[in-house]
């Protein structure tokens, strides 16, 4: 039973019986949100329906309010770094294809040897106003499928092998 924490959602056993599955609390000027739950995990019994994994981080980070959001495929991480005034978008196609480990003396080594792209899909960035230039790299290619509309820069990308980046130049 939670003391001070404020519950945003609940689920019920087979007899019916509330528990928080979901709670918040406020300190300072941040808040702390629990989860009694493997999150993130993609492993053995322990997966956690996608439905409720969306649902839990829609209550705590509305996509609004989220500085990234994407429709890139599980297999693919993707990670928004600024420096200075450029966003850097890395997407990493995870996937498992095949590998093939190498033994060399005492250390091993996986080497991919295939891997299947990822798919197209959509990567949208808050920006505090529309960018200068939207290119990939390390091609150097400026990529013009993208829109910009009211803070979000919303980019279609065409497909990941298995390191992209997406630099999106701001206006200084």
């Amino acid at each position: 039973t939670p003391s001070t924490a404020t519950v945003l959602l609940e689920v019920s056993d087979a007899e019916g019986r509330q528990y928080p599955l979901l709670t918040q609390n406020r300190h300072g000027r941040g808040k702390a949100f629990f989860v009694p739950i493997p999150l993130l995990s993609l492993h053995g019994e322990d997966v956690v329906p996608r439905a409720l994994l969306d649902h839990v981080f829609d209550l705590v980070l509305p996509p609004g309010e989220r500085l990234l959001c994407t429709d890139a495929p599980d297999t693919v991480e993707v990670v928004l770094r600024k420096k200075e005034s450029r966003y850097v978008v890395h997407l990493v196609n995870m996937a498992p294809g095949t590998r093939e480990v190498i033994n060399s003396g005492n250390r091993r080594h996986t080497k991919i040897t295939a891997i299947e792209p990822a798919g197209e899909c959509h990567v949208v960035v808050k920006t505090p106003a529309r960018p200068v230039a939207v290119e990939l790299q390390p091609q150097g290619t400026a990529l013009h499928e993208w829109e910009y509309d009211d803070g979000r820069l919303d980019i279609h990308l065409g497909g990941v092998t298995i390191h992209q980046m997406v630099v999106v130049t701001m206006p200084e």
